[in-house]
């Protein structure tokens, strides 16, 4: 598999991968790591927005994924989230208001990373999804 950037990256989820959080970032870890930016870095980089903006949504990140994570079953690992996702999305009008919860929270989250994070080529929303709920 290969980035937009056509740089080699993983194609399977990393193992050290807790939600969004580098269990191995102080100890070893493979040089691809070091080697990824997200979009809010690519930005930065560039002048597009300032480290405090990149900071900021960065910790609107945070926020949102403890939102999700106060919103899962507590079994639940915040890795499997978009899995419960995608299962009760399709489940829908079905869904109990702590499920529901947990839907619209995980899209909001989704939603987040897709516009500030991964860019408009790695988005793990349809584009129906996202224009029905920008409209």
């Amino acid at each position: 598999m290969r980035t937009t950037d056509d740089l080699p990256a993983f194609s399977l989820a990393c193992q050290y991968l807790d939600g969004a959080a580098c269990t191995r970032y102080q100890d070893w870890r493979p040089s691809v790591c070091g080697d990824y930016f997200c979009h809010v870095q690519k930005r930065a980089r560039k002048g597009l927005i300032t480290e405090e903006e990149a900071f900021a949504m960065i910790g609107r990140a945070h926020n949102l994924i403890n939102d999700v994570k106060s919103a899962l079953p507590s079994d639940l690992l915040i890795a499997k989230a978009r899995h419960e996702f995608k299962r009760l999305a399709a489940k829908q009008p079905d869904l109990t208001p702590e499920e529901a919860s947990f839907v619209v929270k995980m899209f909001v989250l989704e939603r987040f990373l897709d516009a500030e994070f991964r860019g408009p080529k790695r988005s793990h929303l349809p584009a129906a999804s996202v224009a029905s709920a920008e409209s």
